[in-house]
Parts: structure tokens; C-alpha cells; sequence
């Protein structure tokens, strides 16, 4: 996938990125990664680690991330709605994919 690089506002770039799971092993003798997941159990410590270093406390775990995500890509994009909401949904979607919630 291609995001926009808009580091140096004169000459933005394209830059691309790619989800681990969008890749399969090449090899026979190398190592998978290890792909974590939340389990249910664990909900309620990441709720209050989240909540600890973001600030952002809510009773559902889905619109705790949503703020969080929402908040860390607000300033990412400059003044592109339109990107920013695309980058946050994006990361929202990813996260939200790996914790087990729709």
C-alpha cells in the first residue's frame, strides 16, 4: 500500500508499507513471525495501560482505540480530512483486526 509522505511539504512522496500478514514464507528453513493477539482475559490491563499513557478512558475497548488512533493521526496528515480519516480507519481496522473486535 502507498501513503502519502508529506514530510517536506515542497516534494511529497509516496511511501509504501506492507501488512505481515500479506506475506507468506519464501523459504523453508526461516522463522514466521510471531503475530500477537489480544485475549479477553487481557482486555481489562490493556484498557488501563491504554487509558494510563493516552488518556483516553472509555468502558468500550473499540471507541477507547478509535480516540486513541483518532488523537495520534491528528496532526499526521495537515489539513487532508479526507487523509487523516483514511489513516486513522486504516490503523483503527488493523489494531481492532489483532484484539478480536469488529
Amino acid at each position: 500500500m502507498a501513503l502519502i509522505d508529506r514530510t517536506n511539504p515542497q516534494n511529497p512522496r509516496l511511501k509504501h508499507v506492507f501488512d505481515i500478514q500479506d506475506t507468506a514464507q519464501s523459504r523453508t528453513n526461516t522463522k514466521a513471525p510471531y503475530i500477537w493477539q489480544m485475549g479477553r482475559e487481557q482486555a481489562p490491563h490493556v484498557r488501563k495501560a491504554l487509558a494510563a499513557i493516552y488518556g483516553v478512558d472509555d468502558p468500550n475497548m473499540e471507541a477507547q482505540l478509535t480516540g486513541i488512533v483518532k488523537r495520534l493521526t491528528a496532526g499526521y496528515a495537515g489539513s487532508d480530512e479526507g487523509y487523516k480519516d483514511l489513516v486513522a480507519n486504516s490503523a483503527v481496522y488493523c489494531i481492532m483486526s489483532r484484539c478480536g473486535l469488529q
